[in-house]
């Protein structure tokens, strides 16, 4: 800002010193006097040292007055000018000035009183009856070029004292700052925006241009928080670490530059900044070009906030929303059949029952029963699943016929497993909650299992052991994990369908009983098995009691 007054203020006396040589010059033309064409010399010399800096070096207002106020008052000395009186005196005054830049605000205001005392008593004594007017016209030339040269450098102090404060604030922000270096690149990108309708589009099409370019932009600071924040994310600067892995770039780094090719002076976008490998983190980001004027792309402020986070979140919810969708297809497939076989059989009885012969009545009867059974059971699970997540589900450890339980399931389900003979064998256990297990896993075995399918129990120390077993084919480890989570799907035994509820269900089921629901393979068969304690001879007695 300094640096841009001083410039101005140069110009302006280069314009006025030489508007007054050609003055002179003109005169001396007119009236053919001698001592006009030096006065106009004197004005072309003065105006010499400014005009250098202005062209050549860095302007420095007080050397430049220095030197016209010097070249002026001598020139006025050796040429007798009456005319020109007043200049010579205004020229004493701007050497008086330029002295007083150098010294403190204090000892400027005395050098000015004295400057002025003196004006005033040298210009009596040279002209005892006019120079009293002409005295204190200087002393109020003196005054008012001092106040000018005071506000100048209080203006100068302000905007020191204010960029001070800017660059304090931007240290100590919590939100991530930096200074991006563009102007490697301004050019090309100019050329680019004039070639092409589109820069965006053109840089969105052409990978290789687009990284090269941000291969040459450079950071030039930035304040702790951004340091901080992208090292603890693994980004390192100044080497460029935009591209990534993510193919999202493309589109925000495209629309980046096209903006700073288009001459925007602001932008705000997401990207990916990376470190080496695939560790980084996500940034909502906003560039700022200061200089609305020359558009410095050399100082591109640049904020950003690390949304990793929200992004994560975002995915997440994006989870949510899929594993949603899947439970509808699920709960769809699992229970179409069911329905189908009811609505079917059920219209053809209630349409067609003069038709039918008693005991093929009978039959469609017991696949309708059958079929909705297969409904209640998957409600069954839908509220175990709804109910265990709320932490709603109930418990209770009582002792029951493992045996009994396991005829009972084969039966109902319509099942061709062979069931081992263990009826009188008891278990502590939550009699529903395991009928609930063993029920969808004679289901799965009956749909995925091969063709050989039965249900073992047995003693392992002091647990019963009940095990599904058929001879499928196995299932990998990445199966495996599928079956037993939410909605798994899988195909097996060239059936394709979903798993459903039931596993994933009854492993939750296992475990809040305390047990496990364990998949292993043993040569060529698969096991589906839960352990159970065994029940005392005390607590048989008081359960049938």
């Amino acid at each position: 800002m300094a640096e841009r007054t001083d410039r101005r203020l140069l110009s302006a006396g280069v314009i006025i010193l030489t508007v007054a040589a050609l003055t002179f010059g003109a005169i001396g033309l007119i009236t053919s006097d001698n001592a006009w064409y030096g006065a106009a010399i004197s004005a072309i010399v003065a105006a010499g040292v400014p005009a250098v800096q202005l062209l050549v070096a860095k302007p420095r207002l007080e050397l430049a007055v220095g030197w016209a106020a010097l070249v002026i008052a001598v020139s006025q000395g050796i040429v007798n000018v009456p005319e020109a009186r007043p200049l010579s005196g205004v020229s004493l005054v701007v050497l008086g000035v330029a002295a007083a830049t150098f010294l403190h605000r204090r000892l400027q205001l005395i050098a000015g009183g004295v400057w002025a005392v003196a004006l005033v008593g040298l210009s009596v004594w040279w002209d005892p009856d006019g120079g009293l007017a002409f005295g204190l016209g200087l002393a109020g030339g003196l005054v008012f070029m001092l106040w000018i040269q005071l506000e100048l450098q209080a203006a100068y102090r302000r905007s020191q004292r204010a960029r001070l404060r800017s660059d304090a604030l931007v240290s100590r922000s919590l939100v991530p700052i930096l200074d991006f270096d563009f102007s490697p690149i301004a050019p090309e990108l100019a050329e680019l925006h004039s070639r092409h309708g589109d820069l965006e589009v053109a840089l969105r099409s052409d990978r290789d241009l687009l990284d090269d370019l941000f291969s040459r932009v450079r950071v030039r600071d930035m304040n702790a928080a951004a340091e901080a924040d992208l090292a603890a994310n693994g980004v390192e600067f100044p080497a460029p670490a935009w591209t990534g892995v993510h193919p999202s770039n493309r589109d925000a780094g495209s629309s980046w530059l096209a903006a700073i090719g288009r001459g925007e002076r602001q932008w705000d976008g997401v990207i990916w900044l990376s470190g080496p490998g695939e560790v980084g983190a996500w940034y909502r980001v906003r560039h700022i070009i200061p200089d609305d004027e020359t558009r410095d792309l050399s100082r591109t402020i640049v904020t950003g906030m690390n949304i990793t986070e929200l992004k994560e979140a975002q995915a997440r919810l994006s989870t949510l929303d899929q594993a949603k969708n899947e439970f509808i297809a699920t709960i769809a497939h699992e229970m179409r059949n069911p329905l189908a076989g009811v609505v079917g059989f059920s219209s053809e009885l209630s349409n067609n029952l003069d038709l039918y012969e008693p005991e093929v009545i009978r039959e469609m009867a017991t696949l309708i029963n059958r079929q909705s059974a297969e409904i209640s059971y998957i409600l069954d699970d839908l509220m175990a699943a709804a109910s265990a997540e709320m932490a709603a589900l109930k418990i209770v450890r009582e002792p029951f016929d493992v045996g009994l339980l396991v005829r009972g399931v084969v039966e109902t389900t319509g099942s061709k497993l062979e069931a081992s003979d263990a009826t009188g064998t008891y278990a502590v256990a939550d009699p529903v909650r395991t009928r609930q297990i063993i029920r969808n896993l004679v289901t799965n075995a009956d749909r995925y299992g091969g063709p050989n399918r039965r249900i073992e129990v047995t003693s392992v120390g002091r647990r019963l052991r009940i095990s599904v077993i058929d001879d499928g084919p196995g299932l990998t480890d990445e199966r495996v994990a599928q079956i037993f989570g939410s909605f798994g799907h899988v195909a097996s035994s060239g059936v394709e369908g979903s798993m459903g509820l039931g596993l994933n269900v009854s492993r939750m089921l296992a475990d809040l009983m305390g047990t496990k629901l364990v998949y292993e393979r043993f040569g060529s068969e698969t096991h589906f098995s839960i352990d159970l304690d065994l029940a005392d001879v005390s607590d048989v007695a008081s359960g049938d009691a």
